[in-house]
């Protein structure tokens, strides 16, 4: 990274992938792929151990602390993999798809998506009210959905309600199962690469970024389904209704703490409408 006042932003965001990349070396790495529809699911464990010896080769020289004064060369990581699997196109675009894949964080163009994942999943309450000009039995399928509920509303929200429920059952799935690996146990590898990239073992961070991948695929599954039934006068209505600070302010109405950290989120303008969700994805 340059000195002085000046970033360097080509080198953060070859940093951040490498970071990012470090989760797919992993104990766990073999089977996350195999269960997010990986272009190429025959490759998977050849990729994992491409990744584990880039890494291995990367750290172990350094005691599993590197000072490297550069991230890891993409063109290293593509030729690691083509090796592996005997496909230099096939490296190359499994490499590019690593690197399109949906990371929460910064002003990119998955920060959209993310900013109303937070919204629905994150602040939205069982009892927030119905945003005003929103079709009301709209909402409540919409709601329904978000949280996993039961619903017998219009039969053209039915299906909208069933697919994205349908859609996400596998995405559900592997976060619970995320969830219990943040508990462990850890190999000694994946303990190596917490230490390199600082990784917060006792808190359960190792996989953020898997979390971050699987929170993009509900909120782009849940606009694929929904989307076409806010019409775009509903769409402005959802932005000025969380601009105004409406949503989920009763889920902190007996936390005062809650209530104010509910307030400060709803208070930010949105930086897109709704319509905008599906064009991060990737």
């Amino acid at each position: 990274m340059e000195s002085g006042s000046r970033v360097d932003f080509t080198a953060v965001e070859r940093w951040r992938f490498e970071a990012s990349l470090a989760e797919f070396a992993t104990s766990r790495g073999a089977e996350f792929l195999s269960r997010v529809a990986f272009p190429w699911p025959g490759q998977v464990q050849a990729v994992q151990a491409a990744l584990v010896h880039v890494y291995r080769s990367a750290l172990l020289p350094a005691g599993g602390a590197p000072d490297r004064r550069e991230p890891l060369e993409r063109a290293a990581v593509r030729a690691e993999i083509a090796l592996t699997i005997g496909d230099p196109k096939m490296a190359s675009d499994i490499v590019d798809w690593f690197r399109a894949l949906p990371v929460e964080g910064g002003a990119g163009r998955h920060a959209c998506a993310f900013y109303w994942y937070d919204v629905s999943f994150s602040t939205l309450s069982p009892n927030a009210p119905r945003p005003e000009g929103v079709n009301d039995a709209l909402w409540h399928a919409f709601v329904a959905a978000i949280r996993r509920e039961n619903h017998d509303g219009p039969e053209a929200y039915l299906a909208a309600h069933a697919g994205y429920i349908d859609e996400t059952k596998p995405v559900e799935d592997l976060q619970i199962d995320l969830l219990d690996w943040q508990r462990g146990p850890f190999s000694d590898w994946d303990l190596l690469l917490a230490e390199a990239y600082g990784w917060d073992v006792a808190d359960g961070n190792i996989w953020v970024d898997w979390q971050s991948f699987l929170n993009h695929r509900r909120i782009t599954s849940l606009w694929r389904h929904f989307g076409p039934h806010f019409s775009a006068a509903e769409q402005d209505a959802l932005v000025a209704w969380k601009r105004n600070g409406a949503a989920g302010l009763d889920a902190g109405a007996d936390d005062p703490v809650m209530a104010a950290v509910l307030l400060d989120v709803a208070d930010k303008t949105p930086p897109c409408a709704p319509r905008g969700i599906l064009s991060s994805d990737a």
